[in-house]
């Protein structure tokens, strides 16, 4: 049976998850209403009686409940074709389904580990940040060989030098892997001053479940 849009949906997270969101913003953009009930992950039996691994988000359904987030997002896709997420050729559909798995594997997971410091308030050690680097410049490098984020007529591909934070466009600027390797560890051993104090509660208490 397709989902029709007065169909009930309830998804259920927080919104520090970038998962959470990832699905959220399927829903907005198709215009689907849905309600929100937020849930932390949690290895207590009412959460895994719906969600087995005890994870966010999943979504509560008139005919059951679903979990994992790229689930959720086809699922969607597929009971609400319009407006569509993906484009109608399947090759083209199958590209975009690469890059999804290409940013969660190689870039998303290996990210993860430096969570804790970039937004939680904690800190990650040394020899973690020299593990992770290397992944994540491997992972942003093949990136830029994989996407264009500009329209499609230039096929101008994303150059290394921005995902890096670089300016690609200046002269002067090093586009040499070692020098690219070298930015991505400043920006690895330094992360950024992270979310708003309220937004780490909310972390906080969702890594304690």
């Amino acid at each position: 049976m397709t989902a029709t849009s007065t169909t009930p949906i309830t998804l259920c997270g927080f919104a520090v998850s970038n998962y959470y969101n990832k699905v959220k913003l399927s829903l907005l953009e198709k215009g689907i209403p849905f309600a929100e009930a937020l849930v932390f992950p949690s290895q207590k039996e009412d959460l895994l009686a719906e969600s087995p691994m005890g994870k966010v988000p999943f979504l509560r359904t008139p005919r059951g409940v679903l979990s994992e987030s790229q689930v959720l997002t086809e699922f969607i896709e597929d009971s609400w074709p319009e407006p569509a997420l993906y484009p109608r050729d399947s090759f083209e559909r199958a590209q975009c389904r690469e890059l999804i798995e290409h940013l969660e594997l190689h870039l998303e997971l290996p990210a993860r580990r430096l969570y804790p410091e970039a937004f939680f308030g904690g800190t990650v050690s040394t020899e973690t940040k020299q593990e992770v680097a290397p992944l994540l410049e491997k992972g942003l490098l093949s990136l830029a060989r994989l996407a264009r984020f500009a329209p499609l007529r230039r096929r101008r591909a994303l150059h290394p030098r921005r995902l890096c934070g670089l300016d690609a466009s200046a002269p002067d600027q090093p586009d040499h892997p070692q020098d690219l390797r070298a930015r991505l560890h400043r920006r690895v051993s330094a992360p950024g001053q992270g979310l708003h104090k309220a937004d780490r509660r909310t972390a906080a208490r969702a890594e304690g479940q």
